[in-house]
């Protein structure tokens, strides 16, 4: 027989299923993607307000506050790193990483005893998947060539969230899950501060 669904899967296959239904959009319909344009700079601004005014004084609460912004900035600096490089190979090794980390949070977050970042970094990670999902097929169908591999790639990609989710099921809870949350929170800082500067240099080159 099969065992029965265990809810706490839900958010990490939720996150997966939101950013590859967007990346299908943004590969088969050119309008999404005029879409975006609006929902990215929104979504952005929404997610800095979430992590800097929600994860962040929640994870401060527990760590404190240096070292909350230490691990912020931490993270904020290795994406934007990372984000450096834009072709195929190192474009899919970031992404397969953010993922793995994104799933990796929300798997510790249900051990976390702050009702505030459970309920924040859900919210954070949800509220960048669909345009995660949008750009990423966008950038893989440009870099490949190809509407099916850029799928297949996004598909792959972003199921590794639940693997993150996975590993983190299977390891023990304990006071360093904070740390690791706060990492991620500096990551979500730099998507939407990059999604909201996207628009303002569009709004810039077209005045």
């Amino acid at each position: 027989m099969f065992s029965p669904f265990h809810w706490r899967w839900a958010l990490p296959l939720l996150a997966a299923a939101v950013a590859i239904a967007a990346a299908l959009a943004g590969i088969l319909v050119t309008g999404a993607r005029r879409w975006t344009r609006v929902a990215e700079p929104l979504s952005g601004a929404l997610l800095l307000g979430v992590a800097l005014f929600g994860l962040l004084p929640e994870l401060a609460q527990e760590i404190g506050w240096i070292p909350a912004l230490v691990l912020f900035a931490l993270g904020y600096f290795l994406l934007s790193a990372s984000s450096l490089h834009r072709f195929t190979i190192p474009l899919i090794a970031t992404a397969a990483l953010h993922t793995f980390i994104d799933g990796w949070g929300l798997a510790s977050l249900q051990s976390s005893g702050s009702l505030g970042v459970r309920i924040a970094f859900p919210m954070a990670v949800m509220l960048h998947k669909a345009p995660e999902g949008l750009a990423l097929g966008a950038m893989l169908e440009s870099s490949t060539g190809s509407k099916r591999r850029a799928f297949a790639w996004v598909a792959a990609v972003e199921l590794i969230t639940v693997a993150g989710s996975a590993v983190g099921f299977a390891l023990a809870a304990g006071a360093w899950i904070s740390y690791l949350l706060a990492v991620t929170g500096g990551s979500f800082v730099y998507l939407g501060a990059h999604a909201v500067r996207g628009l303002t240099s569009r709004q810039s080159h077209q005045s």
